[in-house]
């Protein structure tokens, strides 16, 4: 009776995939290594002790080749005895088997650190000169880790070949069901076959003896519209994952509720090379809180489970956000402060989910803040503060509705005239026709102008009357572009009547006034 040892066989990341040229098992007559399997390679266990004998006359010397490779470093030198050269800390060892005429190799395999030198590797004993030509024979090597996972009876069949009078060859096969590792690495399978000790390796359909093992990557799920969809609204999921393993798994969607019954959501749908599978489900109401999805990848007898996403649905008359309640210091209406007051702007506004608000400068195009709803904002006035103000209010309805909501209020802040650049302005006469513009900032726009002589190039002293030129001169001033901008426009009325040197010219709103220095010249 005959029995089928089935053994997993685990192969080190680092290795690359063995092909038929680099199998090669070296024998030159006088000088043989053994045991050496008929492919030219002998499997070196984890956790074991594996012992090379190398036969030849005379002194020989063990070498290590690495990735089989031209590549050796020397071992051993045995004859009548054995000089060590190189262990790597102890994990080779030779001895004397028989005086000039046999010695062996020890590969002591157990949780050895350099054990990582045997990968892809080759043990040669090579006969040195002098005992007739050299010689050498070759033996790879092939490191594995095996886990023995069942042994069943042959079923033996007799042939015709007869091995003696009456004994005759028989065949036979052994038949195992098994499942691949979960564990990512490369695989081989072999099963040992007793009495005899003979090793056979199953071949996959690439025709390698070793298959790799890949776990598939997580699958994400992204959906449009987002978690938040409208009533009677149709969503399209896509589900996408970087790797459905090795061997290949496939995407499938699963479909649930409060009674956590699973679906199969895309029944039908199984592609086992894609990376990406669709999904689209119309919505009602009754989807709210219940129905959720998850994209899993199933590989082999394991689902692999993504994430939920969950569905909320609304309706836009209830979900989608209210008319935003905008208040500037507490009050639904336009504001006028003075300039160095507090100013306090609150917007506010319901729906599901709790919208986002944006208040807006719309003076210059700013976003003053952006957060969730309610927004508080607190600053202290500038007269450049004076603007339009919006408030709008949105969240993930209202991008399918398109129905956003805001509101607008004015905030002006009062504040006496100031230049916009310089304190001191000046003009030529031209043509009997003086005119000049200067902006200055100011709210509300200026509605009156004093006008007084200061003093004279000539003397360059202050003229002791200070007398009024309000009727020889004409100062309007206007907001075009920004309440609290004006552009003010000087005008001599009466050329005649006025002499060249510096002039005050005294601006006025009903916050305050404000000076400013004008020099008029009337040289040619």
């Amino acid at each position: 009776m005959f029995f089928c040892d089935l053994r997993e066989v685990v192969k080190p990341r680092m290795w690359t995939v063995w092909t038929a040229p680099v199998l090669l098992f070296l024998v030159v007559t006088g000088v043989n290594i053994s045991p050496c399997d008929d492919n030219g390679v002998r499997e070196v266990l984890a956790d074991q002790v594996t012992v090379f004998t190398c036969t030849a006359e005379g002194q020989v010397e063990w070498r290590f080749g690495y990735n089989y490779s031209s590549r050796f470093v020397s071992l051993a030198t045995c004859e009548s005895t054995c000089e060590e050269l190189n262990d790597f800390n102890n994990l080779f060892k030779a001895s004397i088997v028989k005086a000039r005429h046999s010695s062996s190799m020890t590969i002591r395999a157990v949780k050895h650190r350099n054990i990582v030198h045997l990968t892809n590797g080759s043990l040669l004993c090579y006969r040195m000169a002098g005992a007739g030509q050299g010689a050498s024979a070759r033996c790879g090597l092939h490191y594995s880790q095996i886990k023995s996972l069942e042994t069943v009876t042959m079923l033996t069949s007799p042939t015709s070949e007869y091995i003696g009078e009456k004994e005759v060859k028989v065949s036979g096969f052994c038949q195992f069901n098994t499942t691949l590792p979960r564990e990512e690495g490369q695989y081989a399978f072999h099963v040992s076959v007793s009495p005899g000790g003979r090793t056979y390796y199953a071949n996959f359909t690439d025709k390698y003896n070793w298959i790799t093992t890949e776990r598939p990557s997580l699958p994400s799920v992204s959906c449009g519209p987002q978690q938040y969809v409208l009533e009677t609204t149709s969503a399209t999921c896509t589900c996408k994952t970087s790797s459905v393993g090795q061997p290949a798994g496939y995407l499938i969607w699963i479909i649930g509720d409060q009674t956590d019954l699973e679906t199969a959501a895309s029944e039908g749908q199984q592609n086992f090379t894609s990376h990406e599978l669709h999904y689209t489900h119309f919505f009602t109401q009754a989807d709210h809180g219940r129905t959720w999805f998850r994209c899993d990848v199933v590989w082999g007898l394991e689902k692999i489970h993504g994430e939920n996403y969950i569905v909320n649905i609304g309706c836009i008359s209830s979900h989608a956000p209210r008319v935003a309640e905008f208040l500037l210091n507490g009050y639904k209406q336009n504001q006028t402060v003075n300039e160095g007051q507090q100013v306090n702007i609150l917007c506010k506004s319901d729906g599901r989910p709790t919208p986002h608000i944006s208040i807006y400068n719309n003076d210059n195009n700013t976003v003053i803040i952006r957060d969730l709803s309610p927004v508080n904002y607190t600053f202290i006035a500038r007269c450049e503060d004076t603007a339009t103000y919006t408030c709008s209010a949105w969240n993930e309805f209202s991008r399918q509705s398109g129905v956003t909501s805001s509101v607008s209020l004015d905030l002006n802040v009062r504040c006496k005239p100031r230049s916009h650049s310089s304190t001191r302005l000046g003009f030529d006469m031209m043509n009997h026709q003086t005119e000049m513009n200067f902006d200055i900032i100011a709210y509300p726009v200026p509605h009156e102008y004093h006008v007084w002589f200061v003093k004279s190039p000539i003397n360059n002293s202050e003229d002791a009357h200070n007398e009024g030129k309000d009727t020889m001169v004409n100062i309007t001033c206007q907001s075009v572009f920004r309440r609290y901008l004006s552009t003010c426009s000087l005008r001599v009325v009466n050329i005649n009547s006025l002499t060249t040197g510096s002039y005050k010219v005294q601006v006025i709103n009903e916050a305050g006034d404000e000076n400013f220095t004008v020099t008029i010249d009337f040289s040619e």
